[in-house]
């Protein structure tokens, strides 16, 4: 858990940007998608203030992710290129919807001279420190290795 909310949940951001990568922007837009639904339905609806709201923050936030996809046929880093295009995607969506419906909620121990920066701090904390570690990891040769050998063995079926 971060000093003013949202958590770590390490690499659940990479799984929907896999998908992107190895099939492209289409089945990423729809698998992020499908992700931001299933969301919605573990958090149990408990977070709805509006129906816009809830495409803020799951819908579209989710579906950021899949823009990795667009990504995928750069020469070098596609997978580091595209994952850092959708957690951006993913933070701008979650940011929009801070400002428009959880600015009231910020907590109280949050310093009232940064109220503008809120829902930036909230989410940038939570979904950069996953990111660093994610493109870290991706960062090792093996790994980098195996997710290009795999996504061209995908890719050639």
């Amino acid at each position: 858990s971060m000093p003013f909310g949202g958590s770590v949940t390490m690499f659940s951001m990479l799984f929907v940007c896999l998908i992107a990568y190895f099939y492209g922007p289409k089945m990423g837009l729809a698998g992020a998608l499908a992700y931001g639904v299933l969301q919605f339905i573990q958090d149990g609806g408990s977070y709805v203030l509006s129906p816009m709201q809830v495409c803020c923050d799951y819908l579209f936030a989710f579906m950021g992710l899949g823009v990795a996809g667009f990504f995928a046929n750069c020469k070098k880093h596609a997978l580091i290129k595209g994952y850092i295009a959708g957690i951006t995607m993913r933070f701008i969506f979650a940011s929009l919807a801070g400002y428009l419906y959880w600015m009231e909620y910020m907590p109280e121990e949050f310093p009232k001279s940064l109220k503008a920066i809120y829902p930036l701090v909230y989410n940038g904390i939570y979904i950069y420190a996953e990111g660093i570690v994610t493109i870290l990891v991706l960062l090792v040769p093996a790994v980098a290795g195996i997710m290009v050998r795999t996504k061209n063995t995908v890719r050639a079926k």
